[in-house]
């Protein structure tokens, strides 16, 4: 949220849109949103993922973090607007997650996807802890070529008869 003089008048406001010139990562035009500072705005907020991968012991053994959301939307007064949303991911363990409503919102901030009616069909992963496909892969072709050795002897026995 910023204050903008405005005929020497001083009106809260939040950026709806800001424009970079593509060479040269200069901004090049703004778009403000003037707000009233005793209702509910809905805006959309990042999300801060907090916790090294070095002190996720998931992660340190190989794991995929997989970020399937990076900002929400969400609707609170102005003066209650963060800046972004923290998500500590340093406790995840293999095959967990975090979903919207895992979420530690600050108070007076509502995730809008989960005032539509029922909760749990709108929750949503935001972040899970994964086993990477080639470590599965790896595990299930060991499988397979085990099974197929066993397979063969039992094939060179069956033709020396």
């Amino acid at each position: 949220m910023l204050e903008l003089a405005i005929d020497k008048k001083v009106e809260p406001v939040v950026i709806k849109d800001l424009q970079r010139h593509p060479a040269k990562n200069l901004v090049t035009h703004v778009d403000f949103l003037r707000i009233d500072m005793n209702k509910d705005i809905v805006t959309s907020i990042p999300l801060n993922f907090i916790g090294e991968e070095e002190d996720n012991e998931a992660m340190r053994l190989g794991a995929i973090l997989n970020q399937f959301i990076t900002a929400i939307e969400v609707s609170c007064l102005p003066a209650n607007l963060p800046h972004t949303i923290e998500v500590d991911i340093s406790n995840l363990a293999m095959g967990e997650h975090i979903s919207l409503t895992g979420l530690t919102m600050p108070k007076g901030v509502t995730i809008t996807a989960l005032t539509h009616g029922d909760i749990e069909a709108h929750d949503q992963s935001v972040v899970a802890v994964q086993e990477p496909r080639l470590m599965s892969e790896e595990v299930e072709k060991e499988a397979v070529d085990s099974e197929g050795e066993e397979g063969a002897d039992d094939k060179s026995e069956g033709d020396s008869e």
